[in-house]
């Protein structure tokens, strides 16, 4: 009777652990659904910061080749392209770099533009001729950067 006594012990014993180990089990379960439920919006929102970045990528290579932007509205084209650029979040470090590399383009022109706005030695004619020229380094720099997405 021992003997019986001790296998059911033992059984039960077994069986406990079982359960414990599914519950355990169930619950890394759910911890793993809801971190990939978080992580499918986190991924939704970067496909949208994505997007607007783009939009706003667009829209500066379309106003470049549509019509002749003054300075300054180059220049608040390439602050708004600067701002989504800030607001995108970069995960991996290839995507940092880029964002990194991207901002400093972004910065250097802005100075350029500044720069051609306070240039007081240059005519209106080699004024617009570098404006042209920043035009076209800045329309060359995005259609190369969507070339590479």
């Amino acid at each position: 009777m021992h003997k019986r006594m001790k296998m059911l012990l033992i059984s039960c014993l077994a069986i406990s652990g079982c359960k414990s180990a599914l519950l355990e089990m169930r619950d890394d379960n759910q911890r793993i659904a809801e971190r990939v439920t978080w992580k499918e919006s986190e991924l939704i929102g970067l496909k949208d910061q994505n997007q607007q970045f783009l939009y706003e990528k667009n829209k500066l290579l379309s106003e470049l080749n549509q019509k002749n932007l003054t300075l300054d509205e180059l220049g608040a084209q390439v602050d708004k392209l600067k701002a989504a650029n800030f607001q995108m979040k970069a995960v991996t470090d290839a995507e940092r770099a880029k964002k990194a590399k991207l901002s400093r383009s972004l910065d250097e022109y802005s100075r350029k533009i500044k720069h051609l706005e306070r240039d007081d030695q240059l005519g209106i004619e080699e004024k617009k001729k570098k404006n042209e020229e920043l035009k076209q380094q800045i329309k060359d720099r995005m259609i190369r950067d969507l070339e590479s997405n």
